[in-house]
């Protein structure tokens, strides 16, 4: 417990010229209660986040059987209801 106190928090801008994702990105896993938000300042409106608590919640992982034996890279996690409702559509016309 006492390390989380020594990771340093960073603005969703911030995380976004750090570790290139998209502060609106940031912002909607946050509100999707995938990753914690941390409040900051004298009235408490700053919003600030963990970089491991992110990159945990996107879980990268290689998938093989690519054409040229590479691995490539996707991300695994909570799918959104949109997402899903493609894919039925997609598996149905099939």
């Amino acid at each position: 417990m006492a390390e989380d106190h020594l990771e340093p928090l960073f603005s969703a801008k911030e995380v976004d010229s750090k570790i290139r994702i998209p502060a609106p990105t940031v912002r909607r896993m946050h509100l999707a209660g995938l990753i914690n938000g941390y409040r900051v300042g004298e009235k408490q409106r700053g919003v600030r986040f963990r970089i491991s608590e992110i990159l945990a919640a996107i879980k990268v992982k290689p998938i093989p059987n690519q054409q040229d034996g590479t691995k490539a890279a996707t991300t695994t996690g909570p799918v959104s209801p949109a997402t899903k409702a493609k894919s039925k559509k997609s598996a149905t016309k099939g």
